[in-house]
């Protein structure tokens, strides 16, 4: 996958090729998203897994669990599911 901001629907897990994954504010995603960074101002419905940090905008959510050295969530912003900010 190419690109910097995504708006489809993906039901099958998720690796971005770019070092920043950017789920647009529109974007529905139901798939498990592996990458470098990743921010999220859609929702998304899976685990969220990043090397470096996880962000999640004012308007994202997340119904899954987030693994992530770094993690910052917006006021307004959702998570349902466990959290894990483990060392790099």
């Amino acid at each position: 996958m190419r690109g910097k901001e995504i708006s489809y629907v993906f039901q099958d897990p998720l690796s971005a090729l770019n070092p920043t994954l950017t789920i647009g504010r529109h974007a529905d995603i139901r798939a498990a998203i592996d990458a470098k960074a990743v921010v999220i101002q859609g929702t998304v419905t899976g685990n969220v897994t990043a090397r470096e940090k996880v962000e999640i905008q004012t308007t994202g959510s997340v119904a899954g669990d987030v693994s992530s050295p770094r993690l910052a969530i917006a006021d307004g912003a959702s998570i349902k599911g466990k959290v894990h900010v483990q060392q790099s």
